[in-house]
């Protein structure tokens, strides 16, 4: 009797704080289903203008939130999590992507009673700053917030609004696709007995292989960094994935991923398993069409120069004088037409 009040004792501050944690720290990146050949993380890449996606993500997630004790025995605290994701993103005039991710929990296991429970819904960007088409090296800034639609006591959301960003620099040479992640994630402080947290450091690496198109492998390491006070369970929960995506650009695409936490923590679970499968449009390449006379720059004789609709004459506002000797070459090959 007096061992299972202590127990009932030690367990109340901390369910009753539960609201304020996060154990589910599993976010759908858009870039999985964008064919950017990544899972968790965020890519630089975008795509084509008008390109979207939809899809449905599939995550199970066993111990994720453990109480690591002094004597190096452990409690769990959450002994599973079972997640529905909606998602959805489209490429804004190739300036942007906007991601949307709507997380629900068929399954919330949580001091032995399962429960379902609404997640976070979370709404981002990708924002790329240095660019490229088919391959390179690129630069982004991934804003995001969380918006408080999450079941109290649930252990499925870090408490109200939230929000950040990410850096993300990645490209693509040849069959290698990779990414570096390094941002935060902002959000109130909160406890469960003398542990504080709140807002957080994101890092993350990740890299794959088009080993057989349009199958690509990969792996990820991802990592958070507790910025409101260290503890014994939640100094730097890392965990490390496994993944492999059917993706041909256009269609149907699908990915299965496995992993598990490398440095334990709230998040960090003793394995996850992922399933995502969903559909993307490519939406259609940009046009380089520098003189914008309807001729794209690659099939332009004079790209600089912009001529008729006959592609015989210049326009008005060239034909007073040219400019340079490569005008004079364009002027004589259109003339021989």
């Amino acid at each position: 009797m007096t061992r299972s009040l202590a127990m009932l004792l030690l367990l109340a501050p901390l369910t009753a704080a539960a609201q304020d944690i996060d154990a589910d720290t599993y976010d759908i990146s858009g870039s999985s289903f964008d064919d950017e050949g990544m899972l968790q993380l965020v890519h630089p890449h975008i795509g084509n203008p008008s390109s979207f996606y939809a899809g449905l993500g599939f995550v199970y997630s066993h111990q994720p939130a453990v109480w690591r004790l002094d004597d190096g025995s452990k409690q769990v605290l959450v002994d599973g999590q079972f997640s529905t994701r909606v998602a959805g993103g489209f490429n804004l005039l190739g300036a942007a992507r906007i991601d949307l991710e709507v997380p629900l929990f068929p399954y919330n296991s949580v001091d032995g009673q399962s429960s379902f429970s609404m997640g976070d819904v979370r709404l981002g960007a990708v924002v790329p700053i240095v660019k490229y088409e088919e391959s390179g090296f690129g630069v982004g800034i991934a804003p995001f917030v969380s918006l408080p639609t999450a079941s109290k006591d649930a252990w499925v959301s870090g408490g109200g609004f939230t929000g950040g960003a990410v850096a993300s620099v990645g490209g693509k040479a040849g069959i290698l696709n990779y990414a570096l992640n390094v941002g935060a994630d902002l959000g109130a402080a909160s406890s469960v007995r003398d542990v504080k947290m709140g807002s957080s450091l994101l890092t993350g690496l990740g890299f794959s292989f088009d080993v057989a198109e349009p199958v690509v492998v990969g792996l990820e390491v991802d990592s958070t960094m507790d910025l409101v006070d260290g503890s014994p369970w939640n100094e730097t929960p890392t965990e490390a994935h496994l993944f492999a995506t059917y993706n041909a650009g256009s269609g149907v695409t699908a990915t299965l991923a496995g992993g598990t936490g490398l440095v334990p923590g709230v998040g960090a679970p003793a394995f996850r398993t992922v399933f995502l499968v969903g559909y993307r449009a490519p939406g259609k390449p940009p046009v380089h069409d520098l003189d914008g006379d309807g001729l794209e720059d690659d099939v332009d004789q004079c790209p600089e120069n912009p001529e008729d609709i006959d592609q015989f004459e210049r326009s008005e506002e060239h034909t007073s004088e040219l400019q340079s000797h490569s005008d004079l070459v364009c002027r004589l090959l259109l003339e021989k037409k």
